[in-house]
C-alpha cells in the first residue's frame, strides 16, 4: 500500500506537480493489529463476569470500569467511575488500603475486600492488580474484581460444620477412630482412649491386631478388607 500526495508549484511560470510516495503497508498492518487487539479486549471486558478496572494511582479515581460492574454491584459504568474508593469499599476494607499505594504495594497486588452494591448490600470480592504506566506516563493500577461471596459462604459453612463435628468428636461418649492400612492409626477421640484404657500416645503404638481378640481377628480383617 502506498500513500500518494501531490502539490502544484510554479516553476518559471510553469505549473509543476511535486508528488511524494510513501510505503504505508507496515503502518496499515500495525493499525489493523491494534484494532483487532482493541476489539478482543473490548469483547473480553464487556462479557466477562469479573469487573476489569483501571485506577489512577495518584488521584485514586477510576479511569475505566467494565460493564460487568452493573451485574456485580448494580451500578452503571458512569456511576461506578464517579465513585471514590471510600464510596466503593466498606470502612474496614478502605482502612486496609488507605495508606499510599507504594507503602502497601505487595498487599494491594492480591487481596480480599468488601464492596458496596447499589442496593446497600455488601459483596466479598477478591481483587488481583498489577501496576502499569498509562499514556500520560503516570502510575496506574489495572485490576480485576471477582465476586467470591458464595465461596466465602461455603467456606464459612464448612468451618462451622467442622467445628461442630470437632465438638461432637472430642466430647462424644462413643469411641471414634480413623485408621488406614498403610499408616495405621490416623486419629482417635478421647472416648476411644478411655474405652481401651490407653493414653493417645500408647494407643498409637498398638496395632489393630494387638487390640483385637484372637477369635475375632479374622472376622474383623475380612470386614475391614470388604469396606476398604
Amino acid at each position: 500500500d502506498v500513500l500518494f500526495s501531490a502539490v502544484i508549484i510554479d516553476l518559471n511560470g510553469q505549473p509543476h506537480a511535486l508528488a511524494t510516495l510513501v510505503d504505508i503497508t507496515e503502518s496499515k498492518r500495525a493499525l489493523e493489529a491494534l484494532r483487532q487487539s482493541e476489539t478482543k479486549y473490548r469483547l473480553i471486558s464487556e462479557n466477562i463476569a469479573d469487573v476489569i478496572w483501571t485506577l489512577d494511582a495518584e488521584s485514586r479515581r477510576f479511569t475505566y470500569v467494565s460493564p460487568s460492574v452493573e451485574k456485580q454491584r448494580g451500578f452503571t459504568v458512569a456511576e461506578a467511575m464517579a465513585q471514590s474508593m471510600s464510596e466503593v469499599l466498606t470502612p474496614e476494607s478502605n482502612a486496609r488500603i488507605s495508606a499510599s499505594v507504594e507503602a502497601r504495594i505487595w498487599e494491594f497486588l492480591r487481596t480480599q475486600i468488601d464492596q458496596y452494591c447499589k442496593d446497600g448490600s455488601i459483596i466479598n470480592t477478591e481483587i488481583t492488580t498489577s501496576f502499569v504506566i498509562n499514556e500520560p506516563g503516570k502510575l496506574a493500577v489495572l485490576g480485576i474484581s471477582r465476586d467470591i461471596s458464595e465461596r466465602r459462604r461455603v467456606e464459612l459453612a464448612f468451618r462451622e460444620s467442622e467445628l461442630r463435628f470437632r465438638g461432637f468428636y472430642e466430647q462424644d461418649l462413643i469411641g471414634v477412630a480413623f485408621t488406614s492400612p498403610e499408616k495405621g492409626w490416623l486419629d482417635a477421640n478421647p472416648a476411644t482412649c478411655r474405652l481401651l484404657g490407653y493414653s493417645r500416645e500408647q494407643l498409637f503404638q498398638q496395632t489393630w491386631a494387638d487390640l483385637t481378640h484372637p477369635e475375632d481377628l479374622n472376622l474383623d480383617v475380612g470386614y475391614f478388607n470388604q469396606v476398604m
